[in-house]
């Protein structure tokens, strides 16, 4: 039975996502059934699901990765590619058939830290610690010479700051002698979509921050990281 269900999630249409690099995206997957995951022109290399949310979460051999969910509470999970991309799903469960998901990752300008909107003068040692800093909130590994602190639900509903309608909930600290990286999740609480520029988010004494989008969509979230000197 597992088989078969496998095989009708892997042969069915897929539905199709958009969405960046270190970007996440909504959802809806199957409670009932097996699932199937791919990201268009790439490989999913491993995928990261929190304990005792997912029974299977293993790539399928022909770059994509099936999943079955262990239960029916909404999670994210986390998907690594051969060509070094990381992308979130926010996974929304429901009593449906199994799904077969294609994700088409974006790849422009502004969508890495390779192309951090601060470019002018720009010193790559700042380019460095964020990317090192995302790579170890995705894959929830140490950071050297940064301790780490990920905020627990009561922590971030302490720290949530609102800009307008848009909310801006931490998730994850990196601390070293010269500077705090701080990982956000930013939700947009509007029916409209909410376009995002360093500026909104910029303070004295942040050398560098990162946006994984230009803009949010009604109901959909993205991530930012900060990086302030000490």
């Amino acid at each position: 039975m597992g088989l078969a269900t496998a095989a009708v999630a892997k042969n069915q249409s897929p539905t199709d996502y958009t969405l960046n690099d270190n970007d996440t995206t909504q959802i809806v997957l199957s409670s009932v059934d097996m699932n199937r995951i791919m990201i268009v022109g790439d490989t999913i290399s491993a995928i990261h699901c929190p304990t005792g949310f997912c029974v299977t979460g293993k790539t399928d051999g022909n770059g994509g990765a099936l999943l079955s969910l262990a239960n029916g509470e909404p999670f994210t999970l986390f998907l690594d590619t051969t060509k070094g991309r990381h992308v979130g799903v926010l996974v929304l469960p429901a009593s449906t058939t199994g799904k077969t998901i294609a994700l088409n990752v974006n790849t422009t300008e502004n969508e890495t830290i390779d192309n951090i909107e601060h470019k002018k003068g720009y010193d790559a040692k700042y380019v460095y610690i964020l990317r090192h800093v995302l790579h170890a909130y995705w894959n929830n590994t140490p950071l050297q010479g940064y301790d780490h602190h990920r905020y627990a639900p009561k922590e971030q509903t302490q720290h949530t700051v609102n800009y307008g309608a848009l909310q801006s909930t931490p998730l994850a600290q990196y601390d070293s002698p010269q500077y705090i990286a701080t990982v956000y999740l930013l939700t947009n609480k509007s029916p409209s979509t909410i376009p995002l520029t360093p500026a909104m988010f910029h303070k004295k004494g942040m050398p560098a921050l990162s946006l994984a989008a230009d803009s949010i969509n009604s109901g959909k979230i993205s991530t930012l990281v900060t990086l302030r000197s000490k």
